[in-house]
C-alpha cells in the first residue's frame, strides 16, 4: 500500500473524516476542509443522523467535491486526550467500509495534528483487512485500497508507516500458523513454515532433532513428545546484523502443536481450540519475520520447543520421573502441566548455547492467567525489574497490556517433589500461573535477567472484541515486543 500525505483534500475515492461529539465542525475544522462539504456534514448533524458519538459512522454523497463518497466518523465527546486505541479501532471500521474504494483519505480534527494518530490508524486500518478463509470454499473479496492519505499532516509522520505494514505482516503471519488447525500445523509442518523467515537476510534457522535431543539428553522435551508420530525437536533463530548490544536478547516460546492434555486428558470445551498451543512459539516466530523484513542492528536469538502432547502407549505417564537437560529430575503429577516442561530445556539450551543479556519467553501456559487478569492483559512474571518495566511501558504504547504478577517465594516450596528435585504443578497452590514462573525460574541456570509471558488468555479467542481483533488468534505482543526490541 502507498501511502501519502496532502495539505489539503485532493480527489479522492472516497474521505474519511473524523468528528468530535458536541463540538461545531468550525472548531474542528478550521480551512481544511471545503466549505460545502462542511454545509453538508452540519445539515446531516442537524438532522440528528450523525452526532459524532464514539465509533459512529454516516456514509454520505456530496453533489460535488473532491470525494466521490465520504465517512463521518465519531470520535466521542472532546476530552484533553484521545483515548489511546480508538484511532486504530476507527482505522478498522474504516477498512471494511472502504474495500472498494481505491485511493482513500483520512483528516483528524485540527487539535490532533501533532498527537499523530495517523500511525494507530494506519495499524488499524491494515490490520482490519484479516480473515482466515483458508478451508473456506467460497472467499471474501480482497479490499481495493492501494493509496491510503492524510490530510494535512507532516511528511515526517510517514516515516513510521511501512514499518507498521510490515509488523501487520508478520502478525498475520502469526494469526495464520495459530488458526491453521493441528493436522495441518504438525511439528514437521511448522518446522517448514520456520525454515520460511530463514529467505531474510542476516537470518538462519537451525534444527536440533529427535536424536541429538537425546544425545543432549533434554529429558524434558522428549518426555512430552515420546507419544506422538512426528518427533519433538527445538528449532532455533538467530539475526544478526552490526548488533548495538553485546549480548544476544533471547526469545523463547512454548511450540506444543496439538494438546491433548496427554493422559491427563482435557475435557471437551476445552481441547477443541488446543491447536493454539504453539501461540508462544508462534509470537517468536512472528518477532523474527518482523525483524527479518526489517533488518534493525541487533542481536537476537530464538529458540522454540516444537513438539505434541499426544496419547498413545508411548506416552509419558503421570508420576513418571523424567530428567531435564540442567540435570534436575522433575515428577510429573500431571501430563497437562507439559508446556512448562518443554520450555524447561529450551531455557536451560538458549541461556548455556548463547550466554544472552535478557530472556524472554512466551507460553499459553495456564488457565490461571485468565481467571487472573482476563482476556485483555497478559500476566509477566521475571527476575528482573528494569527488564519488566520497560515491557510494561512498550505494552502501553502499544495498547497490548502487561500486568506484573510476583514471583512469591513462599509458593516454591509447593514444587518440591516427594521422590525427585521438582514436580510439574505446585502441590496445593492455587496460584498456578506464579507456580508456574517458579517452576521455569529453576531453569535459569546462570542469573540471566529472564521474563516470562503468560499469553493463555490473550493470544486465541472465541469471539471478536474490537474491528481489528478477530475472532481467533490474535497475534499478541507482537507489537509491543516490536517496540520493545526497537528501543532494545
Amino acid at each position: 500500500m502507498k501511502f501519502e500525505v496532502t495539505p489539503k483534500l485532493a480527489k479522492t475515492d472516497c474521505c474519511i473524516v473524523s468528528l468530535f461529539e458536541k463540538t461545531p465542525i468550525e472548531k474542528q475544522y478550521k480551512n481544511s476542509l471545503p466549505t460545502e462539504l462542511i454545509k453538508s456534514i452540519k445539515a446531516h448533524i442537524g438532522a440528528k443522523d450523525f452526532e459524532g458519538k464514539e465509533e459512529s459512522t454516516l456514509t454520505i454523497y456530496p453533489k460535488t467535491g473532491s470525494a466521490r463518497k465520504v465517512i463521518l466518523m465519531g470520535l466521542g465527546e472532546k476530552k484533553k486526550e484521545m483515548e489511546s486505541d480508538l484511532p486504530r479501532r476507527l482505522g478498522a471500521t474504516a477498512r471494511s467500509l472502504t474495500e472498494k474504494c481505491k485511493t482513500v483519505s483520512i483528516i483528524f480534527p485540527n487539535r490532533y495534528l501533532d498527537l499523530s494518530p495517523c500511525e494507530k490508524f494506519t495499524e488499524g486500518f491494515l490490520l482490519g483487512e484479516y480473515k482466515f478463509e483458508k478451508y473456506k470454499s467460497k472467499k471474501s473479496d480482497k479490499s481495493n485500497t492501494t493509496t491510503l492519505s492524510f490530510i494535512g499532516y507532516d511528511k515526517k509522520k510517514l516515516k513510521n508507516m511501512k514499518e507498521i505494514q510490515k509488523v501487520v505482516e508478520s502478525i498475520f503471519f502469526v494469526r495464520d500458523i495459530v488458526n491453521t488447525p493441528g493436522s495441518d500445523m504438525s511439528p514437521n509442518k511448522l518446522e517448514k513454515e520456520t525454515r520460511k523467515i530463514a529467505k531474510y537476510a542476516n537470518l538462519k534457522v537451525k534444527v536440533i532433532n529427535h536424536k541429538q535431543l537425546q544425545k543432549m539428553k533434554a529429558g524434558a522435551i522428549l518426555a512430552v513428545g515420546q507419544g506422538a508420530t512426528e518427533k519433538a525437536r527445538m528449532i532455533v533463530l538467530e539475526y544478526k546484523k552490526s548488533p548495538k548490544n553485546s549480548k544476544p536478547l533471547a526469545l523463547v516460546g512454548k511450540g506444543v502443536c496439538f494438546d491433548t492434555g496427554g493422559l491427563n486428558l482435557k475435557p471437551t470445551r476445552y481441547i477443541e481450540d488446543m491447536k493454539l498451543d504453539m501461540g508462544g512459539a508462534a509470537t517468536v516466530l512472528g518477532l523474527f519475520h518482523a525483524i527479518g523484513k526489517t533488518q534493525p542492528k541487533l542481536h537476537v536469538i530464538g529458540v522454540i520447543g516444537v513438539v505434541e502432547n499426544a496419547i498413545s502407549k508411548e506416552a509419558y505417564k503421570p508420576g513418571d520421573v523424567i530428567k531435564a537437560l540442567n540435570g534436575k529430575t522433575i515428577e510429573v503429577l500431571n501430563t497437562d502441566a507439559e508446556g512448562r516442561l518443554v520450555l524447561a530445556d529450551c531455557l536451560t539450551y538458549v541461556e548455556k548455547a548463547f550466554k544472552p543479556g535478557h530472556i524472554i519467553d512466551f507460553a499459553t501456559l495456564t488457565g490461571c492467567a485468565i481467571y487472573t487478569v482476563g482476556h485483555d492483559m497478559t500476566p509477566i512474571l521475571g527476575t528482573d525489574q528494569k527488564l519488566i518495566d520497560n515491557l510494561l511501558e512498550s505494552g502501553i504504547r502499544t495498547d497490548e497490556f502487561m500486568w506484573q504478577l510476583p514471583l512469591y517465594e513462599r509458593y516454591a516450596e509447593s514444587l518440591k517433589g516427594s521422590i525427585s528435585d521438582l514436580n510439574n504443578t505446585g502441590e496445593g497452590v492455587k496460584a498456578g500461573t506464579v507456580t508456574a514462573s517458579l517452576f521455569l525460574r529453576e531453569f535459569i541456570n546462570n542469573g540471566t535477567p529472564w521474563v516470562h509471558c503468560d499469553i493463555a488468555g490473550t493470544a486465541h479467542r472465541d469471539k471478536a472484541d474490537s474491528s481489528y481483533k478477530p475472532k481467533g488468534a490474535r497475534g499478541v505482543l507482537v507489537r509491543a515486543l516490536w517496540d520493545f526490541i526497537k528501543n532494545y
